[in-house]
């Protein structure tokens, strides 16, 4: 379902989503009780939301606003540029390399968060 520049994918498992370079500045995605997705976006958007979720893969080069992950188990973000993300009960390993890692803001409530660096 698109809303007003919102993308929201609701209850899908095993998905493959290449979004290339088809989004715009102005969008953002939610997705939410999805599991096993594998996502990768080539354009700047304005965030990306994770709501209940499992087993998810992103791979991003630019957001802008910044990324919320809450309830999900098992993400991995393969981090390209540095962002601002907000983690509630939730556990999530980071890919990234030193200079990225120290200037991506991370606010955790009850979380996990693993650094892997590369």
């Amino acid at each position: 379902m698109i809303l007003n520049n919102c993308l929201i994918l609701n209850e899908y498992n095993n998905i493959k989503i290449n979004f290339k370079n088809y989004l715009k500045l102005c969008d953002s995605i939610i997705i939410k009780n999805c599991n096993n997705v594998n996502i990768k976006i080539n354009s700047p958007i304005n965030k990306i939301v994770f709501i209940n979720c499992k087993n998810v893969n992103l791979l991003s080069n630019k957001l802008i606003s910044g990324m919320d992950i809450d309830y999900c188990k098992n993400c991995r973000i393969n981090l390209k540029v540095p962002i601002y993300i907000n983690i509630f009960k939730s556990n999530l390993i980071l890919n990234t390399n030193h200079q990225i890692k120290n200037n991506t803001k991370i606010i955790q409530q009850y979380s996990n968060v693993k650094f892997n660096i590369i």
